[in-house]
């Protein structure tokens, strides 16, 4: 494109134009490979002439193109190790979990009395704090 010397002072070359692109070289007006689009010589053909291309769906379809294989890699000894600790921290607190269950169960059996469940509570100190927060509101509109 600039020959020997390269290109002029304070300019440089456009992105993936060097010795070594010739593979991607297509021109755009007339298809050849021979050169870019900028450098076609030849007769710009009417705008209804562009040539017809498949889609990548198409060309999938058919099998001209492959499809693109998504690259797993392999987890690192770091990463491989972080899982083993998850998994085995899992277990722990479902077994703990499950040996509270089980004293409440206990507890229930010899009392008969049942214990509100921790969901049940929770949401009555919301339901309070709500309470809470309307009163505040309405007092405040009073005093206004």
């Amino acid at each position: 494109m600039y020959g020997n010397k390269g290109p002029p002072r304070k300019y440089s070359t456009p992105r993936g134009v060097d010795e070594t692109s010739n593979a991607k070289k297509t021109c755009q007006k007339c298809g050849s490979k021979a050169h870019w689009t900028f450098e076609c010589k030849g007769v710009t053909p009417s705008r209804g002439a562009a040539t017809t291309r498949l889609s990548r769906t198409q060309q999938l379809r058919w099998g001209i193109k492959q499809q693109r294989q998504e690259f797993v890699p392999e987890p690192t000894e770091w990463e491989a190790y972080k899982e083993r600790v998850k998994g085995v921290e899992r277990q722990l607190v479902a077994e703990a979990r499950a040996e509270v269950n089980q004293k409440k169960q206990r507890l229930e059996d010899r009392t008969g009395v049942k214990r509100e469940s921790e969901e049940q509570s929770d949401m009555k100190v919301i339901i309070k704090e709500e309470d809470n927060t309307h009163n505040a509101k309405k007092t405040f509109k009073t005093e206004e």
